[in-house]
């Protein structure tokens, strides 16, 4: 068995470990544009890797004092449902609270809002559109 090996890498420097699979699920099966921002500087970046290979990712930043905002969390699709999309929410969590987090936010797809309901967020307010797909901002109070 192949042990899974969690990195977190500060900065833009990520982007060379976790572009390729932001790009592949979010562009190309997903349909979004424009995948990278100025916040990839500023943001903490957590990889899963396994074989070599990043399976997963996500990234947070400080929106505000105590608060941090969770994004661009995304699975390989051969490795969904298997845990490690949690593991990713669950370390930057722990990360934020690390930090002096007061309360982490992130702004879901619908679709996934019940994954992001079992690592212990709660919906806040309307769904919108983002990018032309419905999203609802959550919340983890810490």
């Amino acid at each position: 068995m192949n042990l899974i090996n969690i990195q977190v890498i500060e900065g833009k420097a990520a982007l060379e470990y976790t572009g390729p699979l932001r790009v592949e699920v979010f562009e190309k099966e997903q349909g979004f544009v424009d995948e990278f921002d100025e916040l990839d500087e500023v943001s903490v970046h957590v990889m899963l890797e396994l074989d070599n290979s990043i399976i997963a990712s996500g990234r947070m930043y400080e929106e505000y004092p105590h608060q941090y905002h969770l994004g661009r969390i995304v699975v390989k699709r051969s490795y969904r449902s298997q845990g490690h999309g949690k593991s990713v929410v669950e370390t930057l969590v722990n990360l934020a609270k690390e930090k002096g987090a007061h309360q982490c936010v992130l702004s879901s797809q619908t679709h996934a809002c019940a994954f992001y309901e079992s690592c212990g967020f709660i919906k806040e307010g309307d769904v919108y559109l983002e990018q032309g797909q419905p999203h609802q901002w959550m919340i983890y109070n810490i």
